[in-house]
């Protein structure tokens, strides 16, 4: 069920944080930008109901630092009130609810509800924060119980009621699912749904422009380079990457560079605990640069040779369409940093050192 936006305002300001956190929040029918920053829900919750977003184009999901051990750790200090708290808040928002829906069927005739949903439909932009602010968003329903075990201890009365964690599930998008979707940005330093990622990037079937996945900790080595060869094979239209690169991935560096042939801006980070050497993959390169390239980064932990890095940017003078070229490159020799110089010189790049 979707509301008009006059009485959804007055709906969400009866909502705390709580409910928030208990709740798969959205129906995501005809949402087109939704940015999500997770907090207590598991991220499985926001993967299940993206299966009905079919006109999602942009998603952001985010999730802190930290925010899982925190929320574990309010839910062991007070599970019985959270328990009973949003027990009351779910009761409220619902009675809350259907006296909200009432008086709107009593109020607003039948064709004025036609327009306002349409309008509705139109702009609807989803924001969802821990802070429990939603803008212009659609029904709250379904609310997801949390999981407690009571232990009953010997020789007195006493009970202690244990939040109970999850393992996380994961959702795998098959034919269903945000297959409009151009933008995909991704914040979560936890790789528990990678899969679910690769299943999400998969069915877009070459619509996706924009990656932008800050995913490093990979629980499963394999997992990784399923991600980088799943975007290489099904995002013909990239033209933007921010993206870790295992380096079990680093034969398929060039794939990249040959298969998304409208990249402009190109972040790849490798694992900074061990560093390589990706001459002979910069090399290869060198011959397919794609022409209107703007921006280059590679990982601060790779390290290339001179005659590798010579050949590179020599191909990016003759066929780069737009020049200087942001070139980003980490600590590496003197004799480097002079080609690097010389080629800012003539125009071909703008070099930039970073250090982390």
């Amino acid at each position: 069920m979707t509301l008009p936006p006059e009485i959804l305002q007055a709906i969400f300001e009866e909502l705390d944080e709580p409910s928030l956190y208990s709740s798969v929040l959205v129906n995501w029918d005809c949402v087109h930008n939704a940015y999500i920053s997770i907090g207590l829900p598991l991220l499985s919750d926001c993967l299940e109901i993206l299966c009905n977003s079919s006109d999602l184009e942009e998603l952001t999901l985010i999730f802190p630092r930290g925010a899982l051990a925190q929320a574990q750790w309010l839910f062991r200090r007070h599970a019985s009130q959270m328990r009973l708290r949003l027990q009351q808040q779910q009761a409220r928002t619902l009675q809350f609810l259907n006296q909200t829906i009432r008086a709107h069927r009593q109020n607003f005739p039948h064709h004025h509800h036609q327009r306002s949903l349409a309008h509705h439909r139109r702009n609807r932009v989803m924001t969802l924060t821990p802070q429990g602010q939603i803008q212009n968003s659609v029904l709250i329903t379904n609310p997801r119980p949390i999981s407690f075990r009571t232990t009953q201890h010997q020789g007195n009365n006493r009970q202690t009621n244990t939040f109970v964690t999850q393992p996380p599930r994961q959702i795998l998008f098959t034919n269903s699912g945000p297959t409009k979707l151009r933008k995909l940005m991704i914040t979560y330093h936890l790789s528990h749904y990678i899969q679910s990622f690769v299943s999400l990037i998969q069915i877009t079937k070459g619509t996706l422009e924009i990656i932008k996945l800050d995913i490093t900790n990979a629980l499963d080595p394999h997992i990784h380079p399923t991600l980088f060869s799943t975007i290489v094979n099904n995002c013909p239209n990239l033209t933007f990457i921010h993206l870790y690169i295992p380096n079990e991935s680093l034969l398929e560096l060039s794939q990249l560079f040959r298969k998304c042939l409208k990249l402009e801006e190109i972040h790849l980070f490798g694992d900074q605990n061990n560093s390589i050497d990706i001459s002979p993959f910069l090399e290869e390169m060198s011959t397919i640069v794609p022409i209107g390239l703007r921006k280059l980064e590679f990982g601060i932990s790779w390290n290339y040779s001179v005659d590798a890095i010579r050949s590179f940017l020599g191909s990016c003078m003759i066929r780069l369409k737009f020049k200087p070229c942001k070139f980003y490159y980490g600590d590496l020799s003197d004799e480097i940093d002079n080609i690097f110089q010389f080629y800012q010189l003539i125009g071909v790049i703008q070099p930039e050192r970073r250090f982390c």
